[in-house]
């Protein structure tokens, strides 16, 4: 029996596919599921799924493994399970990127990161061995917020400023109990790091919801795709599959650059909310009034002045960070700011 090697990405999928977190997907996409998705959003069963999960390989390991009919699977150099009865593939990847990613542009980081990366994939019988699916298991998470009538799903990849809090407590209102659960797996360059997304997080439930026993939070160890719409289905249904009742989604969910238009990926939620088996809450964009001197996302007494909105966003405090400038406390909780450097940004350092 010969070996495969999964890397991060791979193995962060695989464990997300067991723990049902992609339901109603169970395991990696074979041809006929992948081009089905990309035309359809349907699995060739015909049940929704908005984005291929692929098991992608070399083309140094496809020549490695495609005389065997059983391989041990390894990650970071131990024995996770094995695949069998598998089939390899290749796929024309520039004639779906429309489909998946709603433009051809090839700088686009997750078109980039699709295109670069391995070009053959693999679908077979995956058993995982017991000790790796006991480390890996969610089930006591997702029994807590199972028990629950209602609850919110929050998703990010961003430390929280204060838009953020406001969206958190939004969530909080529609259903008393909330799932923080920020996407900290494999991100662009000038995204957050998981250290520091983490320990922002930390700070935040411990000053601002610390006796909320219906404040949970847990790491999504996924990669972002930047796919817009399409991925914004995707958040959808792995909330939905972790127990959550309903889900926010606001401005430029699982967007990037100005590729999809402000609220696209809200609508597409709101459209296929029945296929998803989850409630959307859509809302609009927060800021910061001048005059309230507060957050908020509907039109205040101030709307006759110019220039009353200030939008809070991330893009603006990762520069504002990379600069050294001083964050304003009305925009950063201050015990934030203060954890934050050049090193909390991926492909920076102080040095």
């Amino acid at each position: 029996m010969t070996t495969l090697t999964l890397d991060k990405i791979t193995f962060q999928e695989l464990i997300n596919i067991n723990n049902n977190l992609y339901l109603p997907l169970r395991n990696f996409n074979s041809l006929r599921d992948f081009k089905n998705i990309c035309s359809k959003m349907k699995l060739s069963n015909g049940k929704f799924f908005p984005l291929p999960i692929l098991f992608g390989i070399s083309k140094l390991q496809k020549g490695k493994i495609e005389k065997f009919t059983k391989i041990k699977l390894l990650y970071r150099k131990r024995k996770i399970g094995t695949l069998e009865n598998f089939k390899i593939f290749s796929i024309d990847k520039k004639k779906h990127l429309k489909n998946i990613y709603g433009t051809k542009d090839e700088k686009h980081p997750g078109i980039k990161f699709f295109l670069n990366n391995k070009n053959y994939f693999i679908y077979g019988k995956i058993k995982i061995d017991k000790e790796i699916k006991k480390k890996y298991s969610i089930s006591k998470l997702k029994k807590k917020l199972q028990k629950l009538k209602e609850i919110t799903g929050y998703h990010t990849r961003n430390i929280p400023h204060k838009a953020h809090e406001w969206i958190i407590d939004f969530g909080l209102s529609k259903t008393g109990a909330i799932l923080i659960n920020p996407m900290t797996g494999q991100l662009k360059k000038g995204d957050f790091k998981r250290s520091a997304v983490n320990k922002s997080f930390k700070i935040l439930i411990k000053s601002k919801y610390k006796n909320n026993k219906n404040v949970f939070y847990k790491n999504l160890l996924t990669y972002a795709r930047y796919a817009g719409p399409r991925e914004a289905l995707f958040h959808a249904i792995i909330r939905k599959n972790l127990g959550c009742t309903h889900f926010l989604v606001g401005r430029d969910h699982a967007g990037v650059g100005n590729y999809y238009s402000k609220y696209a990926s809200q609508k597409i939620c709101v459209k296929f909310q029945k296929n998803l088996g989850i409630r959307i809450l859509g809302f609009k964009e927060p800021f910061y009034c001048k005059y309230c001197k507060k957050v908020i996302n509907s039109n205040c007494l101030h709307r006759k002045f110019k220039n009353y909105k200030v939008f809070i966003s991330g893009t603006k405090i990762r520069k504002k960070i990379l600069l050294d400038k001083i964050i304003p406390q009305k925009f950063l909780d201050i015990k934030i700011s203060k954890i934050l450097n050049k090193n909390s940004i991926r492909g920076f350092s102080n040095n």
